[in-house]
């Protein structure tokens, strides 16, 4: 569910590549959500992104441009980097 345009792999979310029928349920949430301050550890968020079909091309993308702000996929940047430095490794090995 990701489209490739250039060097970047695009969410399917992306405007011109969602597939057709599917609204992703972030689209209908308050984008504060995704951008948690303070204690706040992002669950609205995340309960936002489990429903939704979108999750591993959202965090897909969020890896791929090393997003260091926001819940993508219903992951944080930190377990964002975890998985791409793990996937890196396994590359390499």
């Amino acid at each position: 569910m990701t489209a490739r345009t250039g060097l970047l792999t695009l969410p399917a979310w992306v405007p011109g590549f969602v597939p057709e029928g599917v609204r992703p349920p972030c689209r209908d949430a308050d984008p504060e959500l995704f951008f948690p301050v303070g204690a706040d550890p992002g669950k609205a968020a995340r309960a936002v992104c489990r429903r939704c079909p979108l999750k591993s091309a959202c965090a897909e993308w969020a890896m791929q441009t090393r997003q260091a702000y926001g819940i993508w996929g219903g992951l944080d940047p930190e377990q964002l980097e975890k998985r791409r430095r793990y996937r890196a490794l396994q590359v390499a090995t």
